[in-house]
This record gives C-alpha cells, sequence and structure tokens, in this order.
C-alpha cells in the first residue's frame, strides 16, 4: 500500500524522525530531497486514523483487514491480522 500526499505537501521534519511538527501545516523553508530513516528501531511506523481503534498496537499485517472493515467487505478466511476498528 502507498500512502501519498496532494503535490507539493508532506510530512513535517520532525514527523520523519519519529516526532509531531508545532502545528498542523507549516511552510517548508527547506529544500526536500527525501527521507532515509527507516530504522525500525527509530520510527516503529505511525498510522494516521479519523476513528477510535480497539488498541493501539497496530501491526502491519493489520491494514488489509482493517480497509477490508471500513469498506464493508469481508475479510477472506486465510487472511491474516485482524481490522484495529471497533463494530
Amino acid at each position: 500500500m502507498l500512502v501519498n500526499f496532494d503535490p507539493g505537501f508532506r510530512v513535517s521534519w520532525q514527523s520523519a524522525l519519529g516526532g509531531f511538527a508545532g502545528s498542523l501545516l507549516q511552510n517548508n523553508m527547506r529544500r526536500w530531497s527525501g527521507d532515509h530513516i527507516v530504522d525500525p528501531e527509530s520510527v516503529p511506523g505511525i498510522l494516521f486514523v479519523n476513528r477510535m481503534l480497539r488498541h493501539n498496537q497496530a501491526r502491519i499485517i493489520d491494514i488489509a483487514p482493517t480497509i477490508l472493515k471500513h469498506l464493508n467487505v469481508p475479510a477472506p478466511s486465510g487472511m491474516e491480522g485482524a481490522s484495529l476498528l471497533d463494530g
């Protein structure tokens, strides 16, 4: 799955390092050439949602069942992971 932004938007410099920016939107005053911090020990991942989740221990294998649940599509019987959505 590739989650992307509208042209001209990206995560903040602090988000790339596992932190949070001071505001929702801010001007980028530096040239962006890429973020290469992918060490899961430093940045295990960030999942942005606008709904209450059952717990805050999301795993990558929970993403597909969560999307299917949101779309009201039953997950195949052999699919690993569980929906993070209530109900």
